[in-house]
């Protein structure tokens, strides 16, 4: 159940539809929302204070625009983005981070990462990348899942976020088989399908009663781009990924599908860390 969200906006189209997302799971979970913009702490004084002014007004125009009501807040932080955002999201024990889109910057993330790969990587709570324009509450997740503990805990999470929606569970088998004409890699053999068959019910019945209402989906082939013709395929609005926050080798082999899938997000990304 999602109480506190908070928002990060650069003040940019990408952060509007992102705090345009917030304010229907607000609405729809009852929760309070912090939107908090980020200023360089380098800016001269004078021109830190004009902007923290413009950013206040423009935010609380957003806001009034939104169905947020007497649900929302507006702070205006200096520092660095990342940083003030993790910070934030444990004082005010946040249940959800919403992001926009990322703007590409190549040389700054090649060396640094991007703010949403930092923020997932270094806090606590799961992150929302919102890529779509909000017609209303999501209908339909897509979570990936490898059935480790990272992707249960993505699962249990999408059954939270889309409570009166459909919730599709994709295992992408990576195996060196050809695919067919139509990009799809065929259905597993008949005794790789009956261990996965093993693993998928194991997997459901870790998550409780809740698992009745995931619909699980198979395909072979390399997880990015399975997950990628299946969110084609099945038009989900919502794709949950679990990940982790380690760093170095461990964080390149379990975190690049969702540092992938962030950089360049389908549709609305929801990762998710078990711990």
């Amino acid at each position: 159940m999602l109480n506190r969200i908070l928002v990060g906006s650069d003040l940019s189209g990408r952060s509007r539809l992102a705090l345009a997302r917030a304010a229907v799971l607000a609405e729809t979970f009852d929760a309070r929302v912090t939107v908090l913009h980020v200023l360089d702490g380098d800016l001269p004084e004078p021109i830190r204070e004009r902007h923290t002014a413009e950013a206040q007004a423009m935010l609380a125009d957003e806001i009034s625009g939104l169905a947020l009501h007497d649900r929302a807040t507006v702070e205006i932080a200096t520092g660095d983005p990342h940083a003030i955002l993790i910070d934030r999201a444990a004082a005010l024990n946040a249940d959800l981070t919403v992001m926009g889109r990322h703007r590409y910057r190549p040389v700054h993330d090649l060396f640094l990462g991007t703010t949403v790969e930092r923020v997932l990587r270094a806090g606590e709570t799961p992150v929302l990348v919102v890529r779509e324009a909000v017609i209303g509450p999501y209908r339909h997740a897509m979570v990936a899942v490898d059935f480790s503990v990272y992707s249960r805990r993505a699962a249990a999470v999408a059954l939270e976020i889309v409570p009166d929606g459909a919730v599709t569970v994709l295992h992408a088998c990576d195996l060196p088989v050809p695919a067919g004409d139509d990009g799809w890699h065929p259905a597993p053999g008949e005794r790789l399908a009956r261990s996965i068959d093993l693993e998928m019910t194991a997997f459901r019945d870790g998550l409780g009663p809740a698992a009745a209402r995931l619909t699980p989906v198979v395909r072979l082939g390399g997880v990015v781009d399975t997950i990628t013709r299946a969110v084609e395929r099945f038009a989900p609005d919502l794709l949950v990924v679990g990940t982790h926050g380690r760093t170095g080798v461990a964080h390149a082999l379990l975190g690049s599908v969702a540092g992938t899938l962030l950089a360049d997000p389908p549709v609305d990304v929801l990762a998710v860390r078990a711990w």
